[in-house]
């Protein structure tokens, strides 16, 4: 039980586990262990904190249970859930940072997502934050984890907060530059706060991909204007345009990336946008043409197409999956690297609807297999949906106002590291082509 009264209070204890850890070495792991005196008050969330920031504070695991009368309580907590990296510091004094002994003050420790503050005083503190971060977004201690964003947090005598360090920035699936963003769970919660998505390396309204190309573990920009394709390096070098319709062709271009031929290197697909053909075609990650491309529509369409890339049935390769664009209905099929159609597709919201369908592919659930995300195109409402790779649908929410009809751009993306995938809805009110 953190802290054991047996053996000392919150600065003996807390200070003799993390010189532990330096004596030990870092192969030895600790368990600290919270809980409720005996009372069975689970729903103390002070005290489960107070053990959790404190036990964060070095690099050991926390539990929190019944008490010394038993250890057999699974109880799950919203802070469990939160992920905020790696360690980036130790401990640090918020009242006297030169002073680095253990004593009754307030700590904190900075990872590379978040921030962890104890307050281990016998009253409150304000605590002032190197910038703006959001608080923990979640159900059972709501005014504490209101997911507001704040630049200061007050701390409770004998408790603790964790914090989300804010993120502006979308890797690894494309995103209409300056759209404001909302990022969802796999069953349509919101998970962390809206921002605007905007990179200098475009203009409003185009799309980009930050995406490692060349797998050298650093991220390249794919910016696809009105015809244009601008690659560019890692420092932000532009090093190749190409143009996937021709310069003559001036509606816009959609993009997605991903490895289609298992062979470790990343293809460049990319779509029409209103106005164009639904042709896609395929590109290498240097921007030269690989393969002619495909419609994915009838010829005589001229409402684009929407594309994105995932293996959605686990084998290791990753299909190509089509939105009909404006003026055609909200119809999804799915495609090989060669452009054969494996799944004549369906219907991802009413038939009759004209606005076309948004479409993005990612691991929503865990279970190996992409999920695709719809949005509906313009005079739609923003519902997002979830389908598998045969149309059958899992989840369905609206990521903005229901009264709005300017549909909803969607992507996927795993946004904060914990190895699923986020749907992430974008306005594109202030956009169009």
């Amino acid at each position: 039980m953190f802290p054991t009264p047996w053996e000392g209070n919150w600065t003996t204890v807390t200070g003799r586990y993390l010189n532990d850890e330096k004596t030990i070495g870092r192969s030895s792991i600790h368990v600290v262990n919270g809980g409720t005196n005996n009372t069975g008050e689970k729903d103390n969330y002070a005290k489960m904190r107070f053990g959790l920031t404190s036990t964060l504070l070095g690099g050991g695991y926390f539990g929190f249970d019944y008490g010394t009368a038993r250890h057999n309580d699974l109880w799950y907590y919203d802070e469990y859930d939160a992920d905020i990296g790696t360690p980036v510091n130790g401990p640090t004094n918020v009242l006297n940072p030169s002073n680095k002994t253990i004593t009754s003050s307030v700590w904190q420790r900075d990872f590379s997502g978040g921030k962890v503050i104890v307050n281990a005083t016998n009253e409150a503190k304000r605590v002032q934050l190197n910038g703006e971060y959001e608080h923990l977004r979640g159900t059972q201690d709501p005014l504490t984890n209101s997911g507001r964003i704040v630049s200061s947090v007050r701390v409770n005598p004998q408790d603790g907060v964790v914090l989300l360090r804010r993120t502006e920035e979308l890797f690894d699936a494309s995103f209409v530059n300056g759209s404001f963003v909302r990022i969802f769970d796999g069953n349509g919660d919101v998970k962390r706060n809206g921002f605007f998505s905007f990179d200098g390396h475009g203009q409003g309204g185009e799309n980009i991909i930050r995406y490692d190309l060349d797998r050298d573990g650093k991220r390249e920009w794919i910016v696809a204007g009105e015809s244009r394709v601008d690659l560019y390096d890692d420092d932000g070098t532009l090093y190749k345009s190409f143009y996937p319709y021709t310069p003559a062709y001036h509606l816009g271009v959609n993009i997605a990336v991903g490895d289609l031929e298992r062979d470790g290197s990343v293809e460049i697909v990319t779509g029409t946008e209103n106005g164009g053909g639904p042709q896609l075609r395929i590109f290498n990650k240097d921007g030269n043409l690989i393969h002619p491309g495909f419609f994915a529509y009838d010829t005589a369409f001229r409402g684009g197409v929407n594309v994105a890339i995932g293996d959605l049935n686990g084998d290791g390769t990753n299909e190509i999956i089509a939105g009909a664009g404006v003026g055609g209905g909200p119809h999804v099929r799915v495609f090989n690297k060669d452009g054969r159609v494996i799944n004549p597709g369906f219907f991802a919201y009413d038939p009759a609807f004209r606005g076309g369908v948004n479409v993005a592919v990612g691991d929503v659930n865990g279970d190996g297999i992409g999920d695709i995300i719809t949005g509906p195109g313009r005079g739609g409402a923003p519902e997002m949906r979830i389908f598998d790779k045969d149309g059958h649908r899992s989840k369905s929410f609206m990521a903005f106002s229901a009264s709005d009809r300017s549909g909803v751009e969607v992507l996927a993306t795993d946004f904060d590291g914990d190895g699923l995938f986020e749907p992430i809805g974008m306005s594109n009110a202030p956009f169009g082509l």
